[in-house]
């Protein structure tokens, strides 16, 4: 029961290292996509930039497709990670034993079962949680 435990907390503590380590790429992409999307705000919103701009594509007719492009969806990653981020969340249910909400009277059992068998011995946790 003990190893099973112990496998346990390894396997919590490796997803937090694995999280705490992409947090610095997570930031160096969003980075990026704040650059890429500069481009196409600055070319709506300013007229140097833009006139600047056109002198550079006249000599590649192609890079202006590309550089549109990629500021506009750079552009639309940040604008769904602001409404993802903006958007409400989802209500945790009321205490149990409120009077403002009534819960359905259905019976339902939660069940999980954590094995580890090996030649020698063999552990087994069960939790089933019965609602009444």
């Amino acid at each position: 029961m003990a190893e099973l435990i112990g496998a346990l907390v390894e396997a919590i503590a490796g997803m937090i290292t694995a999280i705490a380590e992409a947090i610095p790429a997570i930031v160096e992409a969003l980075a990026y996509i704040a650059v890429g999307a500069i481009t196409i705000i600055a070319y709506a919103l300013s007229r140097q930039f833009r006139e600047r701009k056109r002198r550079e594509w006249k000599e590649r007719p192609k890079w202006k497709y590309l550089d549109l492009g990629i500021g506009g969806a750079c552009l639309g990653v940040l604008v769904g990670l602001g409404v993802w981020i903006v958007l409400p969340r989802s209500q945790q249910a009321p205490l149990r034993g409120s009077p403002a909400v009534e819960e359905p009277q259905h019976s339902a059992e939660f069940r999980l079962v954590i094995s580890r068998r090996s030649d020698q011995n063999s552990n087994e946790l069960n939790i089933a949680v019965k609602r009444e």
